[in-house]
């Protein structure tokens, strides 16, 4: 079972990218060789394990080896453990970098939306019984731009909502 997650976190399967970034590379293949002595631990735990009983010199000689390797794999395994818990810090604060741009993306073409649909109701309202039809259209749009805002609002940081609450006055009362 460890040899097949070893091998997992190494090269990967369906569900794991293996050694994904360029510092597990290197912990596993480079100067550290993490993946040779993990691999080599494996295969020492092997032979320990099919000695004969019989053979005890053999199998006390195999503990032997075992016990003197334990308590270096045991900071070579938490090394990768190290390791994987930066990797995934960096991807999350990659992800969260994404979304806060996003958001701010968004926020930017709904005020602008916002914007639009105001001057398009002062123009529909202007025109009078011919802008009645845009009128209505502008409403559409005004409720799609609500439904846009609720969907982003709980991703805006509370600064974001009252500079854009600042923008919104400025421009209605300038």
């Amino acid at each position: 079972m460890f040899e097949s997650a070893h091998s997992d976190l190494v090269t990967g399967n369906e569900r794991l990218p293996g050694a994904f970034s360029g510092a597990l590379q290197q912990l596993y293949f480079g100067n550290p060789r993490a993946n040779a002595r993990i691999r080599e631990f494996i295969a020492q735990v092997r032979i320990a394990i099919d000695a004969p009983l019989a053979d005890t010199s053999r199998r006390a000689s195999s503990l032997d080896v075992l016990v003197a390797q334990a308590t270096p794999i045991l900071e070579l395994l938490q090394a990768v453990t190290q390791a994987y818990q930066e990797e995934m810090h960096r991807c999350e604060v990659a992800v969260r970098k994404r979304q806060t741009d996003l958001v701010e993306r968004l926020s930017g073409i709904s005020m602008q939306a916002n914007i639009v649909a105001m001057n398009a109701r002062i123009s529909a309202a202007r025109a009078g019984e011919y802008g009645r039809e845009f009128s209505v259209i502008t409403q559409v749009l005004a409720g799609i731009i609500k439904e846009m805002d609720q969907l982003i609002r709980p991703r805006r940081r509370p600064g974001q909502c009252v500079q854009k609450f600042k923008l919104t006055l400025m421009w209605r009362h300038p």
